[in-house]
């Protein structure tokens, strides 16, 4: 057997070694950027995310394995989608890859605290061998005869992702189609691989105390399988300081330990770094570390711009239609007047309910949000979501609102600063109040309203509710 028959035995083994068969290269910092395993989680942050990673493995065995990515993802201009765009380099041993691919998703609703989100990507793959650097003894060997450097082809992972609070499940098909990559028109020819199908699932709950709410904990487990080769599964914990940064450890079935640790810097930027332990079967033929490093960046969105414009639009709209008719028309024709009387109701309802939506925006353009400081219960009677009555103290207001999407909104985008956060109701006006901090304390009530505004730059109120 020729040099170049074992070097084509050789990158193959490494390809497959530490997952015995598994293509889809090991992300050891998934739950940061958990596109890379799942396409239905993109935009489900809110935000536009952008990360690259690098990871090396099999340091100092030949010239190792490196896996350079770099994706995009954030939320769609079409309601409830996502977008993605995801870059991969590979290299190991002669093999080269490089793909490109482009994710959707879309996410649907099934009840106030339940979604299930679905998401495909796909794109081309390159595929090339490093010829060059192979040393042939002989060069009649058949094996040689019409091989290629370089194969094109597509690839398409397909994921689901459900959502209840805290709780989240995910499966994912990465190399759905299963193609073959051909480096020779022979057929009957040994030089190939095929791109295996993988079924991966993964599960995690994000725990918070109120003991210590900017501490999150998240356990979680994930499972890969690909048809003829055994199954391998990770275990491990997260700890995310609010704002500060992450740590978590793993352990990887018959393979490693993982330990990764990361920083926000500030929080819109994020640097992270994993280092892992070979210490399963695979030991016994490589002693040494894998390395992972990670760096990204946040760009955060406006929530209901376009609703709120929409709004200001419809009060234009109507001001515009606005009648206004010569004072002696208005004596003869009384039908007029009231035509004009209508008018001023509807653009006061549009400005009332705007001011109602609206109360942790900046209002624009003269429409004024009243806001009070310490008031009676005259205009109050709270209720907790279970309709058992409310305490009585302080309570931080940041908005009231007549529909769900905007209490859900905000609860969402103030959760992991304000741990607190939650949903009362008033029945005097039947409408959802947002709280981020309640106490029988005074000072400590003020105290959190001012980190609010500092924070948010928002206005915000005190409800003395007594």
């Amino acid at each position: 057997m020729n040099n170049m028959y074992k070097i084509a035995i050789l990158f193959v083994c490494i390809f497959s070694w530490s997952v015995k068969a598994q293509q889809v290269p090991f992300y050891n910092q998934f739950l940061i950027n958990p596109v890379v395993y799942n396409p239905a989680s993109a935009g489900m942050s809110g935000d536009v995310n952008a990360y690259v990673t690098r990871g090396q493995r099999y340091v100092g065995f030949g010239s190792g394995a490196v896996n350079n990515t770099l994706s995009l993802e954030g939320p769609f201009f079409i309601k409830n989608s996502g977008f993605g765009l995801f870059v991969e380099q590979q290299s190991f041993g002669v093999m080269n890859q490089l793909s490109a691919k482009l994710t959707y998703s879309y996410t649907v609703q099934l009840g106030e605290d339940h979604k299930l989100g679905f998401g495909v990507s796909g794109g081309y793959l390159d595929n090339r061998l490093n010829l060059s650097s192979v040393n042939v003894m002989h060069t009649d060997d058949p094996f040689l005869f019409g091989m290629r450097d370089f194969k094109a082809t597509y690839d398409f992972n397909l994921g689901v992702l459900y959502r209840w609070k805290g709780l989240k499940v995910g499966f994912s098909v990465p190399q759905l189609i299963g193609n073959k990559v051909k480096f020779t028109k022979k057929e009957n020819a040994r030089g190939y691989y095929t791109l295996a199908r993988h079924f991966m699932g993964s599960v995690g709950y994000d725990f918070q105390f109120e003991s210590v709410p900017k501490i999150k904990l998240t356990p979680y487990a994930l499972v890969r399988y690909v048809p003829r080769a055994p199954f391998q599964y990770d275990i491990g914990a997260q700890f995310e300081y609010e704002n500060i940064g992450w740590f978590s450890a793993t352990y990887k079935s018959d393979y490693s330990v993982q330990f990764n640790i990361g920083f926000h810097i500030p929080k819109n930027i994020h640097v992270g770094y994993s280092y892992e332990l070979v210490i399963g079967s695979l030991k016994n033929n490589f002693k040494g570390v894998n390395h992972e490093f990670l760096i990204g960046y946040t760009f955060k969105t406006k929530k209901d711009k376009l609703e709120y414009q929409e709004v200001q639009e419809r009060i234009k709209e109507v001001t515009v239609e606005k009648v206004v008719p010569d004072p002696k028309v208005v004596k003869e024709n009384e039908d007029l007047r009231k035509e004009n009387e209508e008018k001023d109701k509807e653009i006061q309802r549009l400005k009332d309910e705007l001011a109602k939506k609206y109360q942790d925006t900046k209002p624009d353009e003269g429409i004024k949000v009243e806001r009070s400081g310490f008031e009676g219960n005259k205009f109050y009677h709270f209720m907790e979501e279970d309709k058992s009555d409310s305490p009585k103290g302080y309570y931080v207001v940041i908005g009231a609102f007549s529909e769900e999407i905007h209490v859900q909104n905000n609860i969402k985008n103030y959760k992991s600063s304000f741990p607190q956060i939650r949903r009362i109701y008033n029945t005097k006006n039947n409408l959802s109040y947002v709280i981020i901090f309640y106490s029988t304390n005074k000072e400590a009530a003020q105290k959190e309203l001012q980190r609010y505004k500092t924070e948010t730059g928002r206005e915000v109120r005190i409800v003395d509710y007594q």
